[in-house]
């Protein structure tokens, strides 16, 4: 099923942390990250 939350489970799951490292300076991803 979908989390609740998915945002937040992206976030927990340190994949977040990865794209933001990657995107620093760059531009944010289409869905408004």
């Amino acid at each position: 099923g979908l989390d609740p939350d998915p945002m937040g489970a992206y976030a927990r799951s340190g994949y977040f942390e990865k794209i933001r490292a990657e995107r620093v300076g760059g531009r944010q991803a289409g869905w408004g990250a």
